[in-house]
């Protein structure tokens, strides 16, 4: 699945964008599974993680309902 949508939290302020998506030289540090009503919901969640705040959170939809 293609989608999916980059979260950065900078300045306290919420950027989003779709792409660029992680390139196998870049480091994943792990991942998150979380279950969200929506892109929305899932979008706000990603912008608490920790990791927004000097990194990108990638959010793409695991199981297509």
């Amino acid at each position: 699945m293609s989608d999916a949508t980059i979260v950065r939290l900078r300045d306290k302020e919420v950027l989003i964008a779709d792409g660029p998506f992680a390139e196998t030289k870049e480091q994943i540090a792990g991942y998150d599974i979380l279950e969200c009503a929506d892109l929305d919901e899932a979008i706000e969640v990603a912008s608490k993680h920790p990791v927004a705040k000097f990194g990108v959170v990638e959010v793409r939809p695991f199981w297509p309902f």
